[in-house]
């Protein structure tokens, strides 16, 4: 080999050994940025289980509200359909069974329709109701229960 021939060989070599060098170098920091990147999922995705069983436990005490909601939605509606007609407006003991607070459909259930029926809304907000019996008992309901009312003479 000439040493020209030589210089270009020991040229090319170290050329050669630099992009190998360089190339280590470059997989290297890509390796170290894939860790990084995997260690950044890894915090996200722990995240979301937090978040995840957190939401879980909202919906269920969700799921646990609404359960005791209708059940107390179903006692009323039960409450109001078992209270015996009997004769209506003209039993004075289906009067005494109303009281302060009374929604309007469970009065209806226990006397009957009214004779007449006035309503307004209310100077200080609210609607009102007044039921009139034939018999001269008065129903008057605020936003649809019982504010005040009066037997029979």
């Amino acid at each position: 080999m000439t040493g020209r021939n030589l210089i270009t060989v020991t040229a090319l070599l170290l050329f050669s050994l630099n992009c190998c060098a360089h190339d280590s170098d470059r997989i290297d920091q890509l390796e170290k940025e894939l860790r990084e990147t995997q260690e950044r999922i890894s915090q996200v995705v722990e995240t979301l289980k937090g978040k995840d069983l957190q939401l879980e436990k909202e919906l269920r005490e969700t799921q646990e509200r609404i359960s005791k909601l209708e059940s107390i939605l179903n006692q009323q509606t039960d409450e109001e359909k078992s209270v015996p007609a009997g004769n209506g407006w003209k039993s004075l003991s289906n009067w005494r069974k109303i009281f302060t607070g009374m929604r309007i459909n469970t009065v209806r259930n226990i006397l009957g329709e009214p004779k007449r029926i006035n309503g307004e809304y209310g100077l200080w907000g609210g609607d009102w109701a007044y039921w009139y019996y034939e018999n001269g008992g008065k129903v008057v309901f605020s936003d649809g229960s019982v504010h005040r009312f009066s037997e029979p003479d």
